[in-house]
């Protein structure tokens, strides 16, 4: 009956407590000597302790929780040697504190908690206990708990509810602090004077007078304790309890009468379905957001600018009303201004802008006469104000006779030129206004189509010139006299040029671009001198040279072909510069403004011409352009693309693809060993130092998935690990089946992968948890939702990557994002641009810094990036840089993994066909040995190379990185009526699966699997940080790499193609013994689950810790 003493003692808080939470391991009989062997019913007593309650602080002076399993009970106890109510503690930590317990040999003891020794936890095991009566009451017993609350008030500051926060768009916004200890009423001290105050997980608290608009209501859904309080709420991950200062009266927006030129506001119904201007839109949040003055200022040659919920801004030269509202319904304050209303729900703010005029091409000639009467005008009185110098210089020089003829009349001479000087400036002044008057009507004609390219192009020309030569003159007749000024003011009048009245009907200079602008707004066609001999052929448009930023020289022949050009911005460009960047290129009903606040380079999508594109080489607004081609999904399943190009500017070459090739072909290079590549690996290696992995650590917890499917049974069993390069030792042999480190699903928050794909069947079971899903819309500047897919081939990458039979990572969050003919709109180039953008947001928002990974498997052929004129440039390789060889890096940079696949265009036979490289398509082309890029090959599971997949590499730059099972994989897929017809997604049963056509999207959506497997290691996560956030993902790449080199040599070197073959590199050392064996087990056919199959996670411990715990233990082998 000793341990029934003990249980009573538990109960009492007799056990000794440990000071400073440092754990006392306990030694008993009947239970507490049993070492490891009791675990299971310890670890269910520890779990019924649940994260977000807190235990203790109040009510009974014991807090219990027991387990029963296989009639060993497990019992933890809560209390105080003094009999006190122990202090309050929240679930989390005390599931962490009793780990420690659980780790002691006997999995007995006690730990403090509360600073002293007087309160703590203890844990006791009993055998046998449903025999012994003293335990009938103690069984099963669920630990008292208490949920933490909101707190309704604190002083004059009341709760609100819960709202959702995001680190890059916060909902209070004018202060924060992070402190340990953290309550409500400690925020709402350190908000005095401020409207709102808010709380969030545990420790910080945020403040300001306004909740921006980027914040929703998140009922029920904060959490956390306070770390100060943990009986109160405070917030939770990305959510913050929000409470309204009583005391702090806001006042109430006004509408503001005017802007600018924009004034007569009227309130009138919008609708996200339908808006009523429909030109152009951006938003601006926080205290720095959207105002007014700020929304009339984007609106600038647009004739209304509305402003709407906030922070929302629109523009456009026509309203589609679908109703008025009252002025006041327009209520809402901005949000980079609370004093001004920016328009509701629903309700848009419309200013006109009274300046606006649509003029016509008569009237712009009329305007353009009256501006070119001013500067002949100015031309006069600088010829005028030239001659009085000259006059006045020759009076310090020269004959004394004429010298004191003009030194006598020079008081008259000096009031004179001063008086021409004040006339210049005036006149001046009149012709900048005017010349910002046309500028901005010219502005508005152009945009309308009035006036063409080259109309536009004079009226720039001048207006330029005009304002340039100006201020020369300006400067230059600032003083009274300036001696030598004459020849500057000459120059000056050079470079003006001369009006006809000047020079017997010749115009030259700004004169002969207004008139020739003038005269083409009015129609008229300049008649040919007489005896001018008439052209008799048509004449052929005149060449234009340029120099690109590399050593080439490119000409372009002018061409009314035009095509959809993707235009990305550097970074440093302001919205002044871009706007004037979109206003210098030619207007099309297809361009596409894509500027959000959020986005590293603005976007422009621009129809040009070759001409008009090749200048934006050039153009320091410009960081890379490139045609819109279209999109093509590495969908094995569909036959090779005969997709159509968009025509340009010249034919296109023949491709010379034999579309129905059979995939029996065996490449002429994998007939012998590529002693290159071999030698390439082997001082990849040598070079290298490789992380520690595969031994179990302290924290592991490896297990292995029963019936694993072939492609997890082809990365991780010791059968597969075949390489000399092994560090020499003892290894279980687990068979075929998968191992793997369980710890990794401890990742918090789980790693993000995001799949990119043409459809998926987002509620099948086997995919891993869905986070999120989205499309990508054809404005480019929001997300759209999901179409049905086409067919099952987005679905199995989705499971293969995420999903917790099929992937290797059994804890993710999976993002699916839809590319393909969304909305009916055929996918191309841009939208995989969109989708990057939108991708590179969605990580920084969810905690995706390092912690996320992108699986591609599409591609957009390089060649139609670039006008037939630029492809393969001599030397080869020298092209301009593509939009996504300016995006890849980026995504690099923000510390997030991309893979893509190598694609399964290759076929025997002609191996110098363009078409057959690997670089031949991008984002796969951007990869290389120095770049941060995966692409990864279809390896069948004898390790030999899919017929079909890619690898030739004319450039040697490395694309390819490694190879990974994509023939024969088990994956979900939509199901099938008996005929082979897909049944339709709103009847799919959401649970069939099946094999997929061979293909290296299976690869690598199994490959991003391994990566988020390993992203979810503390222990590789930190060796990936060696470099940064920055050079995070190049770190993986090396983790992979180096992993399939050391496990997997010699299948580089038998195949003879020198690419590693992937390898998870788990694996458990065993001691020696009489019974271990040299060399490696045999190899295992690869289990392809049957139709009948459960494809459900079920696994067998294998290690706690560094304690090996399977029974029996494995075949131990000598490598």
């Amino acid at each position: 009956m000793r341990l029934c003493w003990a249980a009573e003692c538990l109960l009492l808080g007799c056990l000794s407590v440990a000071n400073g939470q440092q754990v006392q391991c306990s030694s008993l009989a009947d239970g507490c000597t049993g070492g490891r062997t009791h675990d299971a019913s310890l670890r269910d007593a520890i779990a019924r302790f649940q994260p977000h309650m807190v235990y203790g602080g109040r009510g009974d002076s014991i807090v219990f929780s027991s387990a029963e399993r296989d009639s060993t009970l497990s019992q933890i106890s809560l209390s105080c040697r003094d009999g006190s109510i122990p202090p309050p503690i929240i679930g989390s930590t005390a599931q962490t504190l009793l780990e420690t317990i659980r780790s002691c040999p006997n999995q007995c003891g006690s730990i403090a908690i509360g600073g002293g020794d007087n309160c703590g936890f203890g844990v006791l095991i009993a055998n046998d206990a449903t025999s012994m009566p003293c335990f009938i009451k103690a069984v099963d017993v669920m630990p008292s708990g208490t949920s933490p609350t909101v707190k309704p008030t604190s002083g004059p500051f009341i709760s609100i509810g819960c709202y959702t926060d995001r680190w890059d768009a916060r909902t209070l916004t004018a202060g924060s602090a992070n402190e340990p200890g953290m309550t409500v009423d400690r925020c709402m001290q350190l908000a005095q004077g401020y409207r709102y105050a808010g709380v969030e997980y545990s420790t910080e608290c945020f403040w300001g007078n306004e909740v921006t608009g980027s914040a929703s209501m998140a009922t029920g859904q904060c959490d956390m304790p306070c770390d100060g309080q943990p009986f109160e709420l405070c917030g939770g991950g990305n959510l913050i309890n929000v409470y309204q200062n009583r005391d702090v009266e806001m006042p109430k927006p006004t509408i503001v009468p005017s802007a600018g030129s924009f004034g007569s506001p009227a309130c009138l119904v919008d609708s996200a379905d339908g808006r009523i201007l429909r030109n152009g839109s951006t938003e601006a949040w926080g205290e720095s957001g959207m105002t007014v003055e700020k929304c009339a200022d984007l609106a600038r040659t647009w004739r209304y600018a509305g402003v709407e919920y906030s922070g929302e801004c629109f523009w456009g030269d026509d309203i589609f009303s679908v109703g008025d509202a009252v002025l006041q319904d327009c209520n809402m304050p901005c949000a980079g201004n609370q004093l001004e209303a920016c328009g509701a729900g629903n309700r848009m703010l419309v200013y006109t802008d009274a300046s606006w005029e649509d003029k016509s091409r008569l009237e712009l000639a009329d305007a353009m006469e009256v501006y070119y009467a001013l500067v002949a005008e100015l031309y006069a009185l600088v010829k005028r104000w030239d001659d009085l110098i000259a006059e006045y210089e020759a009076s310090q020089g020269g004959n004394q006779n004429a010298k004191r003829a003009i030194e006598q009349r020079s008081p008259a001479l000096l009031a004179l030129i001063r008086q021409v000087r004040l006339d210049i400036g005036a006149l001046s002044s009149r012709i900048e206004s005017y010349n910002n008057r046309i500028d901005y009507l010219f502005k508005i004609a152009h945009r309308r189509n009035k006036v063409d390219d080259v109309e536009m192009g004079l009226q720039t020309r001048v207006n330029n010139e005009v304002n340039e030569q100006m201020a020369n003159l300006l400067g230059t007749v600032a003083s009274d006299l300036v001696f030598g000024a004459a020849r500057v003011v000459r120059l000056a009048i050079l470079a003006i040029g001369v009006p006809e009245v000047q020079v017997g009907g010749i115009l030259v200079g700004i004169f002969f671009s207004a008139r020739a602008l003038i005269k083409s707004l009015r129609g008229i066609i300049d008649e040919p001198n007489p005896g001018q001999t008439q052209p008799t052929q048509q004449q052929t448009p005149t060449p234009t040279t340029w120099s690109t930023t590399s050593t080439m020289s490119t000409i372009c022949t002018a061409t009314a072909t035009t095509t959809p050009i993707i235009i990305l911005t550097k970074q440093n460009v302001n919205r002044a510069q871009f706007d004037g960047l979109v206003e210098s290129l030619p207007k099309s009903d297809e361009n596409l403004i894509v500027a959000e606040p959020w986005m590293d380079h603005w976007i422009y999508i621009a129809t040009l011409d070759e001409c008009t594109s090749m200048e934006l080489t050039d153009n320091p607004l410009v960081e890379a352009w490139s045609i819109d081609a279209p999109l093509e999904f590495d969908d094995a399943e569909a036959a090779p693309s005969d997709l159509q190009k968009r025509a340009h500017a010249a034919a296109d070459p023949a491709r010379n693809v034999e579309e129905n090739d059979d995939h029996d072909g065996v490449d002429v290079s994998s007939g012998a060993p590529n002693s290159a590549g071999i030698l390439a690996l082997e001082q990849l290696f040598n070079a290298t130092v490789l992380e520690k992995r595969g031994p179990p650590g302290p924290n592991s917890q490896f297990k292995l998935q029963e019936n694993s499917p072939g492609h997890l049974g082809w990365i991780s069993p010791l059968a597969r690990y075949d390489s000399r390069l092994m560090d020499r030792g003892y290894y279980y042999d687990f068979g075929s089946e998968y191992l793997f480190d369980g710890s990794t699903q401890r990742a918090s928050p789980p790693p993000l992968v995001y799949v990119v794909d043409s459809g998926f069947l987002n509620l099948h079971q086997g995919l891993g948890a869905v986070f999120d899903s989205f499309g990508v819309s054809p404005d480019g500047r929001s997300r759209a939702p999901q179409d049905p897919p086409p067919n099952s081939h987005g679905t199995c990458m989705a499971s293969l990557a995420t999903g917790r039979y099929h992937s290797a990572a059994k804890n993710t969050r999976l993002v699916t994002v839809q590319l393909d003919s969304i909305g009916n709109v055929r996918s191309y180039a841009r939208r995989a641009v969109f989708a990057l953008n939108h991708i590179m947001r969605h990580a920084a928002a969810n905690a995706g810094t390092t912690n996320a990974v992108i699986s591609m498997s599409w591609g957009v052929e390089k060649p139609y990036l670039y006008w037939p004129s630029e492809r393969n440039p001599p030397p080869r390789g020298t092209q301009r840089a593509n939009v996504f060889q300016i995006l890849m890096p980026l995504v690099w940079s923000k510390g997030i993994v991309a893979l893509a696949s190598a694609g399964n265009d290759h076929r025997s036979g002609d191996i110098n066909n363009d078409v057959y490289q690997i670089d031949y398509k991008l984002p796969r082309g951007v990869g290389g040995t120095d770049t941060p890029l995966i692409v990864v090959g279809n390896n069948q599971f004898d390790n030999t190379r899919y017929p079909t997949s890619q690898f030739l590499d004319r450039t040697s730059k490395g694309v390819l990185t490694v190879y990974n099972v994509g023939t024969n994989v088990d994956c979900a897929v939509r199901g099938r009526h008996p005929n082979g017809e897909y049944i339709d997604v709103n009847q799919d049963n959401l649970t069939t699966y099946g094999v997929e056509p061979p293909g290296t999207s299976q690869a690598t959506a199994i490959t991003a699997g391994m990566v988020a497997y390993w992203l979810g290691d503390p222990v590789l996560h930190a060796q990936f940080m060696v470099n940064g956030v920055s050079g995070f993902a190049r770190e993986v790449k090396r983790h992979l790499v180096n992993t399939a080199i050391k496990f997997k040599w010699n299948t580089a070197v038998a195949i003879g193609d020198g690419i590693p073959r992937a390898a998870l590199g788990e694996y458990v050392l065993c001691p020696r013994d009489a019974t271990t064996v040299a060399g490696l087990p045999a190899v295992s056919p690869p289990f392809i689950p049957s139709l009948n199959t459960r494809r459900v996670l079920t696994y067998t411990d294998v290690t706690e810790g560094t304690t090996m715990v399977l029974n029996p233990l494995p075949q131990c082998h000598l490598i």
